[in-house]
C-alpha cells in the first residue's frame, strides 16, 4: 500500500511540474508578468589592440587601461554603464581603431587620456569603411582628436555623445590626395551626420573639415554630404565649426536641394569664429569651390571673432564661396555678425562671393552686422575680377558696436558687383545703417547696389555711398523708409543711375507739398547730398516696412516671418548616402551594402595595424 501511495505521489509531482513548465512558457511568450530578459546572455572582456573584436557583444563594466580595435563587418559593441577605456598608462595610441570595415555600431563607451585619438576611423580606396555609428559615447582629454575620420569613410554618424577637452579638434575629418578620380583615389569622408552632441572645450576646433591637401581633379567636387544638427558646439579654443577647402557639390539656389547644412545648433563662445568657411588649398587648382548649402536656425552667440566667416586667404586662380544663411540668431560676437573677406595680397583671376542672408537676427555684435570686404587687390585689376552675387533680405540688423559699428558695410571691388539689400530689412541703431566704400575706381564692368524696400531707422547715418564709380555704377535706392537717422543719406556719386527713387524721408515727406498734382509724390523731390536730387519722393505717410515686426527668438534661431522671403527646405533631411566605389570615368557608382571592407564575423581575436598614410597619427 505504501508503495502504491509513493507511486501516485511521484506521478502527481511529474504532472504538476509539466503544468508549471507549460504555464511559464506561455506567460513568457506573452511578455506579461515576467521581468524583461537581458539582450545579452553574458558580457565580454575585450582584448587590447592590436588584437581585434570580430563579433557583437556587451562589454563588461569596468575600467580598461588600453584601447581596442574592431576588425570585422556587422559588429555592434555595447558598453554597459561604468565601462571606460583609459590610455593614460598604455603604450598604444587610440581609444578605438576602426579600419576598413562596414556596419559598425559603438554604443555607450568612454575613451579618455589616449596619446592620439579617442576614436580613429579610416578606410582605403579598395576597402572603405562605411556605415559607422557612434552612439552615446564619451571621447575626452585625448592628446589629439576626440574623433578622427580619415579618407574613404562613407556614411559616418555620431549621435548623443560628449566630445570635450581634447588637445586638438573635437571631430576632425581629413584626406590628402592629388589627382583624378580613379580606383586608387583617396576620397574625402562622405555622408556625415553629426546629431545632438555636446562638442565643447577642445583646444582647437569643435568640428573641423580639413580638405586643404585634398585635390580631386573634377570640375565640381564629389557630393560630400554633411549634416550638423542640434549640437552644442561651445567654448572651443579656435572655431566652433571650420571648413578648409571643403565644398559640397554644385551650389544650389538659396540652398534648396542642398545635401549639406548646419541646422539648429548652439554655436556659442568659441575662441575664434562660430562658423568658419576658408577657401584655401595647398596647391592652386582651377577652380576652387568652398561652399555649404545652408546655415539655418542656429544660435551663434558670443564668439570671439565673427559669428559666421567666409574668407579667401590664398592665391588660387578661381574661387567660388558662399552659402544661404537663414533664420539664425547672431549676436554679441567679438567682430562681425557675418563676414566675407579676401586677403589684400591675393591675386586671383576671379573671386566670386555668392550668398543669401535671409531673416536673421543680427544684433549687438562688436563689429558690423554684415561686413563684405572683397579688396581690389591693391589696384592690380589686370589680375582680378571680384564678382558678388548677394542678397540680404528681411533681417533685423540692430545695435551693432553699441551704435558705433555699421549695420551693413561693403568695402572694395573692381568688377561685376550685384548686391541686393531688400525686402523689409530693419536696419536700426547702428553707426551707419548701410555703408558702401571702395579702394579705388572701378576698372571693369558694372557696379550695382540695390537698396529696396527697407526700414533704415535711428542710425547716426542711414546710407553712405562713399565712392565715385561714375558711369560704371548702376545702383538703385528705391522705396525705403529713411526714418530719424541723424544724417539720412549721402551719395558721393552723382552719376549713378537710376539712383534714388520713391523713398520716404522722416525729415521731408510728411510736410512736402503734394498739390500739383495731388498724386502721393512730393511736388519738389528731396535733395540728396552731395549733388543729387531724388527722381521722385514719397509724400505723406511712410511705406511701413517696419510694421512686419522684429524677428522673434526661437529655441535656436528665430521664427521666420511669413510676409518675408521663405525657404522651404526639403523634409525630411536625408542623412545617408549609399557607399560608392570609383571608376576612371569620374562618376560615383552605387555599391551593394557590405561588399567593401575586410574581416568577417566570428570570435574575438585577430590582429590589425594602424591606418594608411592619411592617418592623423
Amino acid at each position: 500500500m505504501k508503495k502504491r501511495k509513493g507511486y501516485y505521489f511521484f506521478l502527481i509531482s511529474i504532472i504538476l511540474l509539466a503544468v508549471v513548465t507549460i504555464a511559464l512558457s506561455y506567460f513568457d511568450s506573452q511578455g506579461t508578468m515576467l521581468a524583461p530578459r537581458s539582450s545579452y546572455s553574458q558580457c565580454i572582456t575585450p582584448p587590447a589592440y592590436p588584437q581585434l573584436i570580430t563579433q557583437s557583444g556587451t562589454i563588461c563594466p569596468g575600467t580598461y587601461n588600453y584601447g581596442i580595435g574592431i576588425g570585422a563587418n556587422n559588429v555592434k559593441i555595447n558598453c554597459q554603464a561604468g565601462t571606460s577605456f583609459n590610455g593614460a598608462n598604455w603604450g598604444g595610441t587610440n581609444g578605438v581603431t576602426i579600419l576598413s570595415v562596414n556596419d559598425i555600431t559603438l554604443d555607450g563607451c568612454e575613451f579618455t587620456n589616449f596619446t592620439q585619438d579617442g576614436v580613429h576611423i579610416e578606410g582605403t580606396p579598395s576597402s572603405q569603411s562605411s556605415r559607422i555609428s557612434l552612439l552615446n559615447i564619451v571621447s575626452s582629454i585625448n592628446r589629439k582628436d576626440g574623433v578622427y575620420v580619415g579618407a574613404n569613410v562613407l556614411n559616418f554618424s555620431v549621435n548623443d555623445s560628449l566630445i570635450s577637452a581634447n588637445l586638438r579638434d573635437g571631430l576632425y575629418f581629413n584626406a590628402s590626395y592629388f589627382g583624378n578620380l580613379t580606383t586608387n583615389a583617396d576620397l574625402f569622408p562622405n555622408g556625415i551626420s553629426i546629431f545632438e552632441n555636446t562638442i565643447a572645450n577642445n583646444r582647437e576646433n569643435g568640428i573641423n573639415f580639413n580638405a586643404f591637401n585634398y585635390h580631386l581633379n573634377l570640375l565640381w567636387p564629389l557630393n560630400n554630404s554633411v549634416k550638423i544638427e542640434k549640437n552644442n558646439v561651445s567654448n572651443n579654443v579656435k572655431n566652433g565649426i571650420q571648413f578648409i577647402g571643403f565644398s559640397e557639390n554644385m551650389p544650389s539656389f538659396r540652398g534648396l536641394n542642398s545635401n549639406s547644412h548646419i541646422y539648429q545648433n548652439f554655436i556659442n563662445y568659441n575662441g575664434e569664429n562660430g562658423v568658419s568657411m576658408v577657401a584655401a588649398k595647398s596647391r592652386p587648382i582651377y577652380p576652387l569651390r568652398s561652399h555649404i548649402g545652408h546655415i539655418s536656425f542656429n544660435d551663434i552667440i558670443g564668439n570671439a571673432d565673427n559669428g559666421i566667416s567666409f574668407s579667401v586667404p590664398s592665391n588660387d586662380p578661381q574661387v567660388y564661396t558662399g552659402s544661404t544663411i537663414f533664420a539664425n540668431y547672431i549676436t554679441t560676437n567679438g567682430k562681425n555678425g557675418v563676414a566675407f573677406s579676401a586677403d589684400p595680397n591675393n591675386y586671383t583671376d576671379t573671386l566670386y562671393f555668392s550668398f543669401f542672408i535671409l531673416q536673421n537676427h543680427i544684433n549687438s555684435n562688436v563689429g558690423d552686422g554684415v561686413n563684405i570686404d572683397s579688396i581690389n587687390l591693391n589696384g592690380q585689376w589686370w589680375y582680378s575680377q571680384i564678382i558678388h552675387s548677394g542678397h540680404i533680405e528681411c533681417n533685423d540688423i540692430l545695435f551693432n558696436g553699441a551704435g558705433q559699428s555699421d549695420g551693413i558695410e561693403l568695402r572694395g571691388s573692381d568688377i561685376s558687383q550685384s548686391i541686393y539689400i531688400s525686402d523689409k530689412n530693419i536696419i536700426e541703431n547702428n553707426n551707419r545703417g548701410i555703408y558702401f566704400t571702395d579702394y579705388g575706381p572701378a576698372f571693369l564692368g558694372a557696379i550695382s547696389y540695390n537698396v529696396i524696400n527697407n526700414s533704415i531707422t535711428s542710425n547716426a547715418m542711414g546710407l553712405f555711398v562713399n565712392h565715385s564709380y561714375d558711369s560704371n555704377e548702376a545702383s538703385y535706392y528705391y522705396g525705403n523708409d529713411f526714418d530719424q537717422n541723424t544724417v539720412q543719406a549721402i551719395d558721393r556719386n552723382a552719376w549713378a543711375y537710376p539712383g534714388f527713387r520713391n523713398n520716404w524721408w522722416s525729415d521731408y515727406s510728411p510736410t512736402c507739398a503734394d498739390i500739383n498734382p495731388a498724386d502721393g509724390w512730393c511736388d519738389v523731390p528731396r535733395f540728396i547730398p552731395v549733388g543729387e536730387t531724388e527722381w521722385q519722393t514719397k509724400a505723406g505717410t511712410w511705406w511701413g516696412h517696419k510694421l512686419r515686426g522684429y524677428l522673434v527668438k526661437a529655441n535656436t534661431g528665430v521664427v521666420p516671418k511669413q510676409d518675408c522671403p521663405i525657404i522651404e527646405f526639403p523634409q525630411p533631411f536625408n542623412n545617408t548616402l549609399v557607399a560608392h566605389s570609383t571608376g576612371s570615368v569620374g562618376t560615383n557608382n552605387p555599391q551593394e551594402p557590405g561588399t567593401s571592407g575586410s574581416g568577417s564575423s566570428g570570435t574575438t581575436g585577430g590582429t590589425g595595424e594602424p591606418g594608411s598614410s592619411n592617418s592623423d597619427g
